[in-house]
């Protein structure tokens, strides 16, 4: 079952966890600067900031 939508605001702070049952989400790094160029260009196109990406494996 999808996750309702949230609610929206400006200056709203959303948290978004990955993984499941800690397993890893990346593996090599060519996915790792994908995942970091994708982010770039939605931040570009969606205007909004993230204040860290944590890329722990």
């Amino acid at each position: 079952m999808a996750q309702p939508w949230r609610i929206q605001y400006e200056g709203a702070i959303y948290h978004r966890v990955g993984g499941v049952s800690r397993g890893e989400i990346f593996l090599p790094m060519t996915i790792i600067q994908d995942f970091l160029e994708y982010m770039a260009n939605a931040r570009e196109k969606f205007k909004f900031r993230y204040i860290c990406i944590c890329l722990d494996g």
